[in-house]
């Protein structure tokens, strides 16, 4: 191979398109206002709630291990990432960056002579929610 044919191929593999470059610094772009959404959403938790979720997403960490690190329970440190993740949510929402969804909750109640299964009567449930 002459150095011709090395340079051309180096271009071909190595080389990116304006369009390839436009698309990077764009991603770029959203990954930094995604870093400082975060940083803001942390900074309006409870030091608990913060350093519990960083464990947890961040660190990796089972809830069993934070509770053990932290001295306490599973079901508290669970209690702690579960509040913090509602508190960002609506946050997120209050600030634009997340579309609200809608939550279902459903209270059924069961005869013993029902012959409609629980998942019909959800969905029931739901149409009538819609309508």
């Amino acid at each position: 191979m002459d150095t011709n044919d090395w340079t051309q191929l180096h271009i071909s593999v190595y080389a990116q398109s304006p369009e390839d470059v436009l698309l990077q610094a764009e991603d770029h772009a959203e990954q930094e206002r995604n870093l400082s959404r975060m940083n803001e959403v942390f900074a309006r938790l409870t030091p608990t709630q913060a350093r519990r979720i960083r464990a947890r997403y961040m660190g990796g960490k089972k809830l069993r291990e934070i509770g053990e690190s932290e001295g306490t329970g599973e079901s508290e440190a669970g209690h702690f990432v579960r509040s913090g993740i509602r508190s960002m949510r609506r946050y997120f929402i209050q600030q634009k960056w997340l579309k609200a969804q809608k939550e279902y909750r459903v209270w059924a109640h069961f005869s013993t002579t029902s012959t409609e299964t629980m998942e019909d009567k959800i969905k029931r449930l739901l149409r009538e929610e819609v309508r």
